[in-house]
């Protein structure tokens, strides 16, 4: 998502281009309030008529190495050798490096996915 503003939404759609959509008070976000949306988050939205019906944040699923931890912070190099920021904040278990995994999440900042659910897979 680009911008979010009272009754509008900017969205840089997966091929690059953009769109701006209307919002009102039936523009459902599932799992919250369309005015905690911000910029560079990843959202799917129902449009009908340049109208957003509804949004919900979408959810990154990768799979990976762990590196670099420190704190709630670590890096995933994923299987193609992207890496990615992970931010472990809302996880018990902490990765070590080395560990192979796969997390699911959210991407708060348009890179760094908040790991809501992480997974350990064998080696």
């Amino acid at each position: 998502m680009k911008s979010v503003e009272s009754g509008k939404l900017t969205i840089t759609k997966d091929d690059g281009s953009e769109v701006s959509l209307t919002t009102d008070g039936s523009t459902k976000l599932r799992g919250g309030d369309l005015n905690g949306l911000k910029a560079d988050q990843r959202v799917t939205v129902r449009v009908k008529d340049g109208k957003a019906l509804n949004v919900a944040l979408a959810k990154a699923h990768e799979q990976g190495t762990i590196k670099d931890v420190n704190g709630n912070n670590a890096t995933l190099i994923q299987l193609d050798g992207l890496q990615t920021p992970l931010d472990l904040s809302a996880v018990t278990e902490k990765p070590k490096n080395g560990d192979l995994v796969a997390v699911t999440g959210t991407v708060s900042d348009g890179k760094t996915v908040k790991v809501e659910q992480l997974r350990q897979l064998p080696k």
